[in-house]
């Protein structure tokens, strides 16, 4: 029977852990409430976002968000939003059931900052994760990785998104930690339950812990645990496979279909395109801008190496490798900020700059960790690469290995002393570019509405062509009842007019255009562009300029039947 202290001790332990959980959860929710709970990271989360509405206005018919034109266009090449694919006669805009479904219950209950429950609830979850993770390699209490993870790590920023990714990253902490630890049953079927959810949830992760399971046998100690826990290893395995199960056979019932035929067809194009891998593999994981230029992928070296000479120097105890890191990272961040400003920070800078202090500071388990981790990274950029990972905040696809290695490194220096030099650097940078990102995604967020409301008081319920064809989507819970057509290139905007001549014959129409702003007035209609295309049967009467988020401005054109 445990000592009255010792019980409460415990008390306290557990009222501070429900303490810090309630103060990150209010803190994801502010952030979130802060930008425009309608406007997302990105256009997919954008179509997430309408099927969730849908949902929860209208059950699982509302995965079907239909098509106006539908009748005059019924591959629906023009569709308002884009990679909305046709199934049987429903229009679909996600790729996996789940978390819609589980998002629509709090958008029902509690509006558009309730869509983001199980986004948000995944910070302080996964924020355990990493600090029983860190416990593991010897941290005393975790607390570091818990406060890092949870509040200046991309997790913290996927919370405020329609994305699958805060979820299955936090599972798939709560995965690494088991794997490490001596199970006994019940500890065996929780690590079955936490691999299959993060991997039926995003494919990538199921990769990584696929990697992370094949590095326990390289230490002896564990090799021999799992040999001799046979009965444990099957307990794990087929409560992976269930979970999985369930969740493919969700999406079927649901979708009409499960994510196993696009894994399999993505993985057929395993090591394809071996350049474009490879720049996306510098982007996401040495890089602190969206482009491959050998300035900027030297300024992002420049930041990591910095961190890891100062923990080079912390090691050894000397003072001027401390120092000569503080330049390399201030020199970084500094020439980040005035050119780079608030953007995008694509690299492992963005997942955490303080993740190159761990392989100088790693031992044992967290030396395998990182290394197992480094692998993982690798195999992702060569099976599950989908092209394009440049504009994703902190390499999305590299998550939970990028994280791992961050909480290697967090992991020491909570055990060396967060005081010297060094860690405060690498802690500092870390909720420095952090909060970048953070600010970056608020101020995107306030654009992009500001933009969908001036948009929209200029067009009302007017039919509108955008041949800006990602804008409907980001903006899609607003478009997806109205009369929008979409246009993927000045050839397709004549495509666009006819379907709408059909579908609303003898209205008027806007066109959503840019208008060459940048190499002349952003007033320019659509005869006066270059490589333009003739719009037959209707006449321009009028343009309006409209602000746009990235620093451009864009054009509203009305055209009217003749």
């Amino acid at each position: 029977m445990a000592s009255p202290r010792k019980a409460s001790a415990t008390a306290r332990l557990h009222r501070a852990g429900v303490g810090a959980a309630l103060l990150l959860l209010v803190g994801v929710s502010a952030l979130a409430a802060s930008g425009d709970l309608r406007v997302n990271s990105g256009s997919d989360a954008g179509g997430k976002t309408a099927t969730v509405v849908a949902i929860a206005d209208r059950g699982f018919e509302g995965v079907d968000l239909g098509y106006w034109a539908e009748g005059h266009d019924p591959e629906g090449v023009h569709h308002p939003l884009v990679h909305t694919e046709r199934r049987d006669d429903r229009w679909i805009q996600v790729t996996s059931a789940v978390m819609p479904a589980a998002s629509a219950v709090g958008e029902r209950a509690f509006g558009s900052l309730g869509a983001l429950w199980l986004a948000m609830v995944s910070v302080p979850v996964g924020a355990f994760g990493a600090a029983r993770l860190a416990r593991s390699m010897g941290a005393p209490s975790g607390a570091l990785a818990f406060l890092i993870v949870g509040a200046a790590s991309p997790l913290a920023f996927y919370a405020t998104d329609q994305w699958e990714h805060a979820p299955s990253v936090a599972a798939g902490l709560w995965a690494t930690a088991w794997l490490g630890e001596p199970l006994r049953l019940r500890g065996f079927v929780a690590l079955g339950a936490a691999a299959g959810l993060a991997g039926g949830l995003r494919r990538e992760t199921m990769l990584v812990l696929f990697v992370l399971g094949l590095a326990q046998l390289v230490d002896p100690i564990r090799r021999r645990f799992w040999l001799t826990h046979r009965f444990g290893v099957l307990a794990a395995g087929t409560t992976a496979a269930a979970v999985l199960a369930m969740i493919y056979s969700f999406d079927y019932v649901v979708l009409g279909r499960s994510l196993t035929g696009r894994t399999l067809a993505q993985a057929g194009l395993a090591a394809s395109n071996f350049d474009q891998r490879l720049n996306d593999a510098l982007l996401t994981t040495v890089s602190q801008y969206t482009n491959p230029s050998v300035a900027a992928l030297l300024l992002g070296l420049l930041s990591l190496v910095g961190i890891a000479l100062a923990t080079w120097g912390w090691r050894t105890d000397e003072r001027r490798r401390v120092v000569f890191g503080y330049v390399c990272v201030v020199v970084s961040l500094l020439v980040r900020l005035l050119v780079g400003g608030l953007s995008f920070v694509p690299g492992a800078f963005a997942v955490l700059p303080v993740a190159a202090a761990a392989p100088v500071l790693a031992r044992g388990a967290g030396r395998r960790l990182w290394v197992a981790a480094l692998v993982a990274i690798a195999v992702v950029l060569l099976v599950q690469w989908t092209g394009s990972l440049n504009a994703q905040w902190g390499g999305r696809y590299l998550l939970l290995p990028a994280l791992l290695v961050t909480v290697v490194a967090v992991a020491e220096i909570e055990r060396r002393g967060v005081r010297h030099p060094a860690a405060v650097l690498a802690l500092g940078a870390t909720v420095a570019i952090a909060g970048i990102g953070f600010v970056f995604q608020v101020e995107r967020a306030r654009g992009f509405g500001d933009a969908r409301d001036a948009v929209l008081d200029v067009v009302g319920d007017d039919v509108v062509v955008s041949s800006h064809p990602h804008f409907p989507r980001e903006i899609a819970e607003s478009v997806i009842e109205r009369r929008w057509l979409r246009a993927d290139s000045t050839q397709a905007v004549k495509g666009a007019f006819l379907v709408a001549a059909q579908a609303a014959p003898q209205e008027r129409i806007w066109l959503l255009h840019d208008g060459r702003c940048a190499v002349g007035p952003c007033d320019r209609t659509w005869a006066a562009r270059e490589q333009t295309v003739e719009i037959p049967g209707y006449r321009s009467t009028g343009v309006t300029t409209v602000p746009w988020p990235i620093g451009n401005s864009y054009v509203l054109e009305r055209f009217e039947p003749l």
